[in-house]
């Protein structure tokens, strides 16, 4: 078989592979459900987009909407929804839906980039069974998969990119008279930048190399240059026009917000972590239009701060795997994909360092304008380094794993290059071998020798961070000194200038990472498990909360950053247990509420229980047991079955932001191999314990014998700076008199709540023989109004009853308890129909708590009970209604059948309903203090 038919048959293959791996992994995410989150963020803005814009070839759009689309296409770009838009219009054809479609288009781009990679590697090594092995490494990658089932530009991004690097190695092969591969590199450019501006550094720095490669050998002439400039110069001039046309402004590229990811990314409070700010911009940040005028600022203002962010960044950008939803692919768990990626980053900077030694050696024989004696191989894998260099401009914005998804095939292309020079060259067989064991070794110890881990081992924190640190430095050292005895022998004539220009600016990164990782180690999360007899104190001092809220606290909280086994925890403040069990936050905050139903939507898309994703969780502490002049301990024991976690943090400094409760991140899910956190950072603390964290000690220790001091706020001996995410907020309530009325544990308003048992009779069902024994066959149901007065905040309903069923032998009963509300003209003010999210408030509300299900079988009596709390705020208009309903399903809920199936007959005994009407602590009021 001749080399053409090797070639033309492993791109066929590699083509179809990649394309079945990719469309197998995209029909898994449709079945699972997965689509639907997908469609809720930015992949579902591109398909309204493109959407718009088939409405608008057809001749339905008027000259509002047309304005509309025009700015839609100015942010999201010409390229991609027009991409989608005639995805969809093939896909009408034969009946493809539309999702389905342009899916289907990002599954034929995956695969191209798999071919991509294939012919890139195989110019640069001249070897098949390399070049294979680079393409079917990308096919089975499992972010690249996970991209190519997004409708975002990261999967073309790459093709184009790719295909930006072929045509440079092209051209260094360029004889005179041929320039339609400059035609072709222009017009490929202007593509990549109208797809995502941002990587106008990725293509521009190897388009660079090339034009001085071409001059300084002198084969540059007129023809060539404008065969490059002209169909870029097009391409801006279309865009220009057709931009000013639709929208009445001039623009030469895409605007994207770059101002509004410089803020978030370089928000010294939050990290750079807290997704969409929803805070206001500081005050000298007003009016700044211009992301360069922005940071400035940022630097001025703490330069050391500001760079130690940057430095931070970038590990979070390459060094972590893009997998926003934890979704699998190829690999199922989220830590398996993670390990991969940092592989592939660790295996790839081999043959970025020795890159890196032939481009200074490049540029260095420039300036002296010496002959350059390497291939165009070399240079090609210049080009490459200096395309992956490029992406460093991204750690200027917002430091998210997405960014870093481009470089990944580039780092898999250049290290099949540098296994192809130690092939060639058998000399650098032994350095080239223990630079690969190092990088392997360096991911492990990455994932394996964490501070959690180290700590575990009886160290302390400063020497934690100081071992791993070292360890880093240690395997760094020695995967340079081996990276660059490869790059001395597989680089042609390196000079002394050369050598010590790498050894210092290796020399600088290392040190700069290491101080850097120092920092980000210290402000490291911390994860203490509580397990049996075993429980968290935190000690905290309330003497200034009278003072600094001017008068006595009508209430207090107590936040507690946990999993959702701090439910069923056992909480004690001062030695008295409280009876409540702790509650989301969003419980206690009204005009937060709705978005404890955003983080239940996202959850049931996850195919996950909503108690699983990380939130802060409440309950309320009576007054009465506070010492509001003084110390107070708190302590949480782990429930008598199972364990409890609480997390933390090394820094104890009042100003550090921690996760917020005020807002979730809607546009960025921030997640980690462990867990799902969506929180985003805010510095809501006003006051804090700056001491030490106390000890926890065992829960069955006798007051005359010193307890074991089994872990602390490392899960190491002794105590250490920093403090548990335990927190208690006070507060007073808005124009009223501190609560006089203690009941329960509960602080309520000085007005007696409304309470009412109600017992259901015959005229709120049908069939019904008596009131205290209701029987349906398809459902039933009730409304209650409530007498509501202005100082209610929230009311509580409780259900109980037994359940019964007489006929079949099986069936499903499901029940929900809603608020209701009505518009009432002369009683709702203007703009009391707004959520906080500025949204219509919705008809009636369910939470989880309010809706149960329970499997009866016959002659089988099942006892339910059921407490819900709503707030009152949340429902639009001023009349609340209390809407009960039951229903009766067949027993599979899942059979294909299950419509056919007769319902049953099931039989209510002892129903009762209570509500009650209370005020209850809101976190949204302006006077609270948070210790």
């Amino acid at each position: 078989m001749t080399s053409k038919s090797k070639f033309l048959l492993s791109t066929i293959i590699l083509f179809a592979l990649s394309a079945c791996i990719s469309g197998f992994s995209t029909e898994r995410m449709i079945a699972r459900g997965d689509d639907e989150i997908v469609r809720n963020f930015d992949s579902g803005q591109y398909l309204q987009t493109a959407n718009n814009l088939l409405h608008f070839l057809n001749g339905k759009n008027d000259t509002k909407k047309t304005a509309s689309l025009g700015h839609e296409l100015l942010v999201d770009g010409p390229i991609l929804p027009p991409a989608a838009a005639i995805s969809i219009s093939i896909g009408q054809v034969f009946k493809i839906p539309d999702w389905r479609a342009v899916l289907f288009m990002q599954t034929i781009f995956q695969a191209l980039s798999s071919v991509l990679i294939f012919i890139l590697t195989l110019r640069l090594t001249n070897k098949l069974p390399l070049a294979i092995t680079s393409g079917l490494a990308w096919t089975l990658y499992p972010p690249g998969i996970i991209g190519s089932e997004r409708l975002l530009t990261e999967t073309l991004s790459i093709v184009l990119l790719l295909t930006t690097l072929i045509l440079v190695s092209l051209i260094l092969e360029w004889k005179q008279g041929k320039i339609w591969p400059f035609a072709c590199l222009s017009l490929t450019c202007i593509i990549l930048i109208f797809t995502k501006p941002a990587l106008m550094f990725a293509f521009s720095l190897p388009v660079a190399v090339l034009i001085i490669f071409l001059i300084k050998n002198m084969a540059f002439g007129w023809k060539p240059l404008v065969a490059l400039i002209l169909p870029a110069a097009i391409g801006f001039a279309l865009f220009a026009y057709t931009s000013n046309a639709m929208t009445g402004k001039l623009s030469l590229i895409p605007q994207r917000v770059p101002l509004l990811n410089v803020l978030v990314g370089n928000d010294l409070r939050t990290d750079g972590l807290a997704g969409v700010p929803q805070r206001t911009i500081a005050e000298d940040l007003k009016g700044v239009s211009q992301p360069t005028k922005a940071l400035s600022i940022i630097f001025a203002q703490n330069p050391v701060g500001a760079l130690d962010l940057m430095i931070r960044k970038i590990p979070r950008i390459f060094a972590e795997p893009w997998n926003d939803y934890r979704q699998p692919a190829i690999l199922s768990r989220a830590t398996e994909i993670r390990v991969v990626h940092q592989l592939l980053t660790a295996l790839g900077l081999i043959g970025l360092t020795v890159s890196f030694i032939a481009l200074l050696q490049f540029l260095l024989q420039t300036f002296k304008r010496a002959p350059y004696e390497e291939d165009f191989h070399t240079i090609t894998a210049i080009a490459l380094a200096t395309s992956i260099l490029g992406h460093l401009s991204f750690v200027l914005f917002e430091g998210v794993p997405r960014y870093g998804i481009t470089v990944a095939p580039l780092m898999l292309v250049l290290f099949a290059w540098t296994v192809s020079k130690n092939l060639d060259r058998q000399r650098g067989f032994n350095a080239f071998s223990m630079a690969t064991i190092s990088a392997v070794s360096l991911v492990l110890l990455a994932n394996l020798a964490t501070i959690d881990n180290l700590l575990k081992l009886g160290v302390s924190q400063t020497l934690a961070c100081i071992l791993q640190i070292a360890i880093y430095l240690l395997l760094a050292s020695i995967l340079f000194f081996n990276i660059f005895k490869c790059g001395l022998k597989f680089v042609h004539g390196v000079s002394a200038v050369t050598a010590f220009s790498t050894l210092i600016a290796f020399g600088l990164f290392m040190i700069t990472v290491a101080l850097s990782g120092i920092n980000e180690s210290l402000n490291s999360e911390i994860t203490c498990n509580l397990a049996s007899n075993q429980f968290a104190e935190k000690r905290l001092d309330l003497g200034k909360g009278s003072e600094a809220l001017g008068q006595k606290p009508s209430w207090a909280l107590l936040l507690i950053d946990g999993d959702k086994h701090i439910a069923n925890a056992k909480i004690t403040v001062n030695n008295f247990e409280l009876t409540d069990k702790p509650t989301s936050v969003y419980d206690f905050y009204q005009d937060r509420y709705p978005l404890l139903a955003f983080i239940s939507k996202l959850a049931s898309y996850l195919h996950t229980d909503v108690n699983n994703v990380r939130q802060w969780r409440t309950v309320q502490i009576p007054l009465k047991h506070l010492n509001l002049e003084g110390k107070n301990s708190i302590k949480i024991y782990a429930p008598k079955t199972g364990a409890a976690i609480v997390y933390g943090d090394f820094d104890s400094d009042s100003e550090r932001a921690l996760p917020g409760y005020r807002y979730v991140s809607q546009s960025r899910l921030f997640t980690t191999s462990r867990s799902m956190d969506w929180r985003q950072k805010f510095g809501f603390l006003k006051e804090s314990d700056t001491a030490s964290f106390r000890s926890i000690g065992s829960s069955e220790s006798s007051s005359t014998v010193k307890p074991e001091v089994t872990q602390d706020l490392s899960n190491s001996p002794g105590n250490q700076k920093g403090q548990w995410r335990i927190l208690v907020t006070l507060g007073i309530a808005d124009n009223e008199e501190p609560p006089k009325i203690g009941i329960d544990g509960k602080v309520r308003s000085a007005i007696a709540p409304v309470a009412k048992e109600i017992n259901l009779d015959s005229s709120h069902f049908t069939k019904s023989d008596s009131a205290r024994d209701i029987s349906f066959t398809k459902e039933c149901g009730a409304d209650f109004p409530l007498a509501v007065e202005k100082k209610d905040t929230h009311v509580i309903v409780e259900l109980a009853g037994t359940a019964s069923l007489s006929e079949a032998d099986a069936a499903t009963l499901v029940w929900n308890v809603a608020l209701c509300g009505k518009d009432d003209p002369t009683t709702v003010s203007k703009g009391a129909n707004l959520n906080c999210l500025g949204l219509q408030k919705p008809e009636f509300i369910v939470n989880d708590s309010g809706a149960g299900k329970l499997e009866l079988s016959k002659g089988k009596p099942v006892t339910y009970r059921m407490k819900a709390t709503f707030p009152l705020t949340v429902v639009q208009g001023a009349n609340k209604t209390v809407r009960l309903r039951f229903v009766s399903l067949p027993k599979n809920l899942n059979s294909q059948m299950s419509a056919q199936q007769p319902l049953s007959k099931i039989t209510l005994s002892n129903l009762k309903m209570t509500t009650h009407l209370e005020r209850l602590p809101d976190l949204g009021q302006p006077k609270i203090l948070t210790f």
